[in-house]
Formats: C-alpha cells, sequence, structure tokens
C-alpha cells in the first residue's frame, strides 16, 4: 500500500488527481494507492514534526502554493524528515524545470500542468504510478523469498506473491498459503511465518490470518469478509475485520 499527499492549491486539479490514483489503483493487480488530499497544507508545513506518514510515501506537490513558502521549501522539509519519500513537482510553468533539477532535492517526477483547465495531465500522472508499481515491486521481490514444506518437499515461495496466510481449524501445524498463482496446505503455524514477514506489507494482528495489505481490494465489517483486487473473497469474521480497519485508519494519518 502507497500513500499519496496531495498538496495542491487549485481544488479542481486535486479533485482530478485524486480520481487518476483511485482510477489506477483499481486497475493494479500489486499496489493500493491511497490518496490524501491535503487542505490545509500551511498547518501541515508549520508542523511538520508532528506530521507522521510511512518511509516512501509520494507527495504530489504544487511548487506555486500561494503561501509564504513554495513547494520547493516543503519538499526540502519532507526529505529532511525521510530520506525515501517520494516527491513529484507539479507546476504550470514549464520554466521551472531547471530549477527544480538544481534544487538537490532529488525528485521521483515532475509534471506539468496544462494551460487550459479542461486538459488534465491524466497520461502523464498515470505513468508516474506506473513507475512507483514498478519500484515498488522490485524491492519487495529482491532477496524476499521463504522455502516452505508442502506435503514432504520444499518449494521456495517469493514474499511478494504471498496473498494470504490461514490457520486450518482443528488441523494443528498446516496452514493454507494463497499466493497470487496457487493455494496449496503448508506445514508450519503462522506464528512461524509472522517472523519473516514485513509488518509493513502484512497485516499480522490477527490470530487466524495473515494479510498482505498490497493485495487488500476492499472489506466488509458487517460480514466480516475481505476482497482482493483479483475478485476473491476471503471469510475471517467480524472481529479480524475491525482490527484490520483499525490498524489500516491508524496508519493513515490525515490533515
Amino acid at each position: 500500500m502507497i500513500d499519496v499527499y496531495i498538496i495542491e492549491d487549485n481544488l479542481s486539479h486535486m479533485k482530478e488527481i485524486q480520481i487518476t490514483i483511485d482510477d489506477f489503483s483499481k486497475k493494479s493487480v500489486l499496489l493500493n494507492f491511497m490518496p490524501y488530499p491535503i487542505l490545509n497544507y500551511i498547518e501541515l508545513y508549520e508542523n511538520l514534526a508532528d506530521f507522521s506518514f510511512k518511509s516512501g510515501s509520494l507527495f504530489i506537490i504544487d511548487i506555486h502554493l500561494r503561501t509564504y513558502f513554495t513547494g520547493f521549501d516543503l519538499a526540502r522539509e519532507l526529505r529532511k524528515l525521510d530520506k525515501n519519500v517520494k516527491l513529484v513537482f507539479l507546476t504550470s510553468d514549464p520554466t521551472l524545470s531547471i530549477e527544480a533539477i538544481n534544487s538537490h532535492i532529488d525528485l521521483f517526477a515532475y509534471l506539468v500542468k496544462p494551460v487550459e483547465s479542461d486538459q488534465f495531465f491524466k497520461a502523464e500522472l498515470q505513468e508516474t504510478l506506473k513507475k512507483v508499481e514498478i519500484e515498488s515491486n522490485l524491492i519487495l521481490d529482491k532477496g524476499s523469498s521463504l522455502i516452505v514444506k508442502i506435503g514432504t518437499e520444499n518449494y521456495p515461495i517469493n514474499i511478494s506473491d504471498i496473498v494470504y496466510i490461514t490457520s486450518i481449524k482443528d488441523w494443528r501445524g498446516k496452514v493454507v498459503l494463497k499466493t497470487l498463482y496457487s493455494e496449496d496446505i503448508c506445514n508450519g503455524k503462522l506464528s512461524d511465518f509472522k517472523a519473516h514477514l514485513n509488518p509493513d506489507i502484512f497485516f499480522l494482528k490477527a490470530k487466524s490470518v495473515i494479510l498482505n495489505l498490497n493485495y487488500i481490494k476492499s472489506y466488509n465489517r458487517i460480514e466480516g469478509i475481505v476482497v482482493f483486487n483479483n475478485g476473491d473473497e476471503l471469510f475471517v469474521g467480524t472481529s479480524i475485520v475491525e482490527k484490520l480497519n483499525k490498524f489500516i485508519k491508524k496508519r493513515a494519518v490525515k490533515i
């Protein structure tokens, strides 16, 4: 899951950016992009030390914020807080590209907004999100594997391919391992798997299931069901869905 914070003084552009991110996220089979429009970016700037966000979050920042600081200023302060944060600049002035390059802020992307308000740079923004998706997947894949025992044989499993792992009632020492490509009964306990999984990527707060946050499309708090990007549904119970909901909300800091 990638949190995307939108800092834009044009409310029309902010809305279009959010819609584009939502549309891209629905089609992505690798990541969920969660857009968070920042309406009070002055408060954000003045209280940045208290602003909590995940390392590697994406910030889309308009250079001209029509206040006493610029997008350059905000980006510099964000970079001081987290060297892994992804920074994307927006501007309607293409001449600022040189200044952006010379700012030494280590930009992820630089997007020029069209002069005409009815023309939106959806294609360019989608390309940027695709770049985030590819790089994030490469990071997950790199050196991230587990050896699991299915029957009497050992098999290597790419951690980024794991969708969920569930315990089996009245069958100790066995779990169901669901990946992007298969569903198998493996030897082991959930606690064995939890020790090797990143809590920033997997929901590890439940006793009976482990969920890959990158593949969760939605969840139903009344029915206790988790829906994944490929359309699969998993009944986990209302108490676990409530824990999942609180966990996700706790990570999502809005201003």
